[in-house]
């Protein structure tokens, strides 16, 4: 669907490799917005251009944000993220930035697992094309700001939950919590490159993409220091539950043994040997159970006093 469109017949640009290239520099700046683009949205997309619908197509299915140079047009991909706090999952969308002199075409495919997907903002080309980068861009970096923040406090909760004397954290969790934090690392950290190049070669926002470029910097540095955490709180987390095993294994021994003597004694006494004196005497039954108490309260307040119950 096409969200906004400033281009007319006229603005159209001649084919890529045309004589007549150079004039697509000389046009007004043009933005075309493509909202979860069909084939029609592609075609006048590649019209305005001077490309072809296969070339759009192409560069529309790249998996890793980068900038890219064909011909007379520049690409850049980047990855939108959004955070779905029932689920605490992060959910990837797609950017792709078509600039030719100063026409941009901009490409937004969502995530599809998000019921209420952020939107692009509109923008006032005016008279610099770059405004409409600088501005999708931004855009596309606060995403990443309320992520990180987001996960933060998952983070968080999942650090207070392990130091915590109630039950220790889920598992499940922290490896879902890592999985996400991968995510948004693969989106976040190779749109450092292309950004460093627009600041280098943007006549008129060079300090804007100098800002975005700072703050992807910031962020790439959350996410790291996110992952050390989480992998802090994960060994923590497995050492406790090692703890608990210990401490339960240490218990259930020492039920064993309360059981194992006693039932040692008795199977003793139950193989019905031909001379057995003591079965004869008159106090012999009494002093058997004594002895088999007797050794199972001396066990039990071994093991209560070496904590193993």
């Amino acid at each position: 669907m096409i969200r906004h469109d400033s281009f007319d017949d006229a603005d159209e640009a001649p084919p890529v490799g045309d004589a007549e290239a150079s004039s697509a520099a000389a046009l007004a700046p043009r933005w075309m917005a493509i909202e979860s683009p069909n084939g029609a949205d592609v075609e006048r997309a590649a019209s305005v251009l001077g490309t072809t619908v296969e070339h759009i197509f192409e560069h529309s299915n790249a998996r890793r944000p980068a900038l890219s140079v064909d011909g007379e047009v520049q690409r850049l991909t980047m990855r939108t993220l959004q955070y779905v706090d029932p689920t605490d999952s992060v959910e990837t969308g797609q950017l792709d930035l078509f600039i030719r002199g100063t026409l941009v075409v901009s490409v937004h495919r969502p995530p599809s697992h998000v019921e209420q997907p952020a939107t692009p903002p509109s923008v006032d080309v005016g008279e610099d094309h770059e405004r409409v980068v600088v501005t999708l861009c931004r855009w596309a970096i606060d995403g990443y700001d309320e992520v990180v923040a987001e996960l933060f406090v998952d983070v968080g909760e999942v650090e207070t939950s392990v130091f915590s004397t109630d039950t220790p954290a889920d598992t499940e969790r922290i490896y879902l919590l890592k999985r996400e934090l991968a995510e948004a690392r693969r989106a976040v950290t190779p749109l450092a490159a292309p950004l460093e190049q627009f600041a280098q070669s943007s006549p008129r926002q060079s300090a804007e993409f100098k800002v975005l470029g700072d703050r992807l910097h910031r962020l790439v540095e959350a996410i790291e220091q996110l992952d050390s955490m989480l992998s802090s709180v994960f060994d923590a987390h497995v050492a406790r539950i090692s703890l608990q095993q210990n401490e339960d294994m240490r218990k259930i021994s020492a039920a064993a043994a309360l059981v194992v003597v006693p039932s040692l004694i008795a199977g003793i006494y139950g193989m019905n040997f031909k001379f057995m004196p003591e079965l004869s005497w008159h106090y012999g039954y009494p002093m058997v159970l004594t002895l088999m108490i007797g050794v199972v309260a001396f066990l039990f307040v071994s093991f209560k006093r070496s904590g193993w119950l």
